[in-house]
């Protein structure tokens, strides 16, 4: 009997090549995003801008941990007390401690607000939160906060640096550390919701 070497293959259906269209261009849509964040960070070789001394007690304060860290991480768990969260917003959070000016968190009363929603809450309740506006920019030490959509996702960073629309951000859990980022703080594609002033 005579069995033939060739395979039989189905052609494919409707079906299948709207799937396999969809698929290849979620993976697209994902290896874009991941290259835009990428592109926004700096190496971490960059140096910490230089922390001016015309600057308020307490911003200066707020840098000079925030440089402290940059150039010597702990390990993520030490900023979040342990607890393996996400945790951009309690890097915040602890550096705000360490410089002598503690958060208060809305819900707990601790100084320690692990998520950036409420961060913002506690931004708002103090009176120090600004809505994004591309024609206000944050100052060195202010703390920004981003929507889910933007370059970084939903986080939270502290600004060391701003020359002209060119912000440079120090951001707890970038890559799982601790690193540099800059935007154009008149791109809306970083969906920025605004920023707190810290003084």
């Amino acid at each position: 009997m005579f069995v033939s070497s060739k395979i039989r293959r189905k052609p494919f259906s409707r079906r299948r090549l709207v799937a396999l269209l969809g698929i290849t261009l979620s993976l697209a849509v994902v290896v874009a995003a991941v290259l835009l964040v990428q592109s926004h960070r700096l190496s971490s070789s960059t140096a910490f801008p230089t922390v001016s001394s015309e600057l308020s007690a307490k911003r200066q304060a707020v840098l000079n941990v925030a440089k402290a860290e940059y150039e010597n991480p702990q390990k993520a768990l030490v900023y979040s007390e342990g607890i393996n969260e996400p945790w951009c917003a309690d890097f915040v959070s602890w550096v705000f401690r360490e410089a002598g000016y503690p958060f208060e968190n809305p819900i707990t009363g601790y100084w320690r607000i692990p998520g950036t929603m409420t961060l913002l809450d506690y931004f708002r309740e103090i009176g120090v939160w600004q809505e994004y506006d591309a024609a206000i920019k944050p100052q060195p030490g202010d703390v920004v906060i981003y929507n889910h959509y933007g370059y970084f996702g939903q986080h939270t960073n502290i600004v060391v640096s701003v020359e002209g629309n060119r912000i440079i951000t120090i951001d707890g859990n970038r890559s799982g550390g601790i690193g540099l980022s800059q935007f154009d703080w008149t791109d809306r594609k970083a969906n920025t919701l605004g920023f707190a002033r810290i003084d």
